[in-house]
């Protein structure tokens, strides 16, 4: 590997820091917002407030989120990443298994609920197709992990139905029927939706 020229290399270790920094930065933010969610509601929080809580400039912030609504995206994507993982190294019933109790677990936690009330508030245009998006991408992945059950080679028609029929049921176990979703609940449902995909 050749060696970089000493301007090129101090350019790239300030990117390196300022990379660094942005990513300190935005773990400070997110649980400064999770806290104040937590505490003041969704309505009761702005960038101002954040920036008073974290130290971090006003202007930095609006450098980075446009809005409040801009940074809750921004802060579900983070925690949905950490909090509902989607193992690849397990069997697909397995993997589907523990996602499905990683989301039901996030769901019924308090943060989880005022994510979901904070994330369905959102009335900015822009931000809400930033939104749409996230879903998108999050919905793509799960229903890659209802694919794998699948044997291979073969297709089902009905696939997004059963995926949306299984999540479905958490949620309204959880924010309609105002019911605890436990391992057992889980494992009916994930046992249902594996009938459905082997009746075809």
């Amino acid at each position: 590997m050749r060696d970089l020229p000493l301007d090129e290399y101090r350019k790239k270790s300030q990117k390196s820091l300022i990379s660094e920094q942005e990513r300190s930065n935005s773990q400070l933010i997110y649980e400064a917002l999770f806290a104040q969610l937590l505490s003041n509601g969704y309505g009761n929080i702005n960038l101002q407030q954040l920036s008073k809580l974290t130290g971090i400039s006003r202007t930095t912030l609006y450098r980075r989120w446009s809005s409040i609504d801009a940074l809750i995206v921004d802060a579900i994507a983070d925690k949905i990443q950490d909090e509902i993982a989607i193992p690849t190294d397990l069997e697909p019933v397995e993997s589907l298994k523990v996602m499905l109790q990683q989301l039901a677990e996030f769901l019924q936690s308090p943060l989880g609920r005022a994510f979901l009330q904070a994330a369905l508030a959102i009335k900015d245009e822009v931000t809400e197709r930033k939104r749409e998006a996230l879903w998108q991408v999050r919905y793509q992945q799960i229903r890659q992990a209802f694919v794998r059950l699948l044997p291979t080679g073969k297709a089902h028609h009905d696939i997004d139905a059963i995926v949306k029929m299984t999540l479905g049921s958490i949620y309204f176990q959880i924010f309609i029927q105002n019911q605890q979703v436990d391992d057992a609940y889980i494992e009916s449902i994930l046992n249902h939706s594996m009938t459905l995909i082997q009746s075809k």
